[in-house]
């Protein structure tokens, strides 16, 4: 099997870069390295990384931040981004995944379901407001399924 592999770097809040690693085959992970974003040679060390096997550094803190919401009278849409301490090829690394939450009425509450998630499941929050439905949804989203980090790794 021959797998092609796409990485692109960008700078990052922080001072690094950002760079999202994208492969036809495993999908796609997005890591945040120390090195300068101009410097060529930050896209190698981008995708050694990438390539190289990501564990989750065990109780790093999990930071998330909502980056979309659409309500609508009987649905409603969120998103969040988060980002949490991993380590590739030996060197410490910030991971970022994105997930959004869905939630429809139905009768005198809202379905809900999180996508982005590794094994996602529709649970109900009792509100008749959709708003309140996403806002709800979106934090009980990782009590309802394992945020993807990337290609086969899961939150704990």
């Amino acid at each position: 099997v021959h797998d092609t592999a796409l990485v692109s770097c960008v700078p990052s809040d922080a001072g690094g870069a950002l760079c999202r690693c994208a492969t036809n085959f495993f999908g796609s992970a997005t890591i945040e390295v120390d090195e300068d974003p101009t410097d060529s040679a930050t896209c190698q060390v981008g995708f050694d990384r990438c390539a190289a096997s990501i564990e989750l550094v065990p109780g790093g803190d999990e930071s998330c931040e909502l980056i979309s919401m659409a309500t609508y009278p009987e649905n409603c849409t969120a998103g969040l981004s988060c980002s949490r301490p991993a380590i590739a090829a030996g060197e410490d690394v910030l991971v970022h995944a994105s997930h959004f939450a869905q939630c429809q009425l139905d009768g005198d509450v809202y379905a809900c379901h999180c996508k982005g998630m590794a094994d996602g499941e529709f649970f109900h929050v009792e509100t008749l407001d959709s708003e309140a439905a996403c806002t709800e949804a979106i934090v009980q989203c990782p009590d309802h399924g394992s945020v993807s980090y990337s290609p086969g790794i899961y939150q704990d």
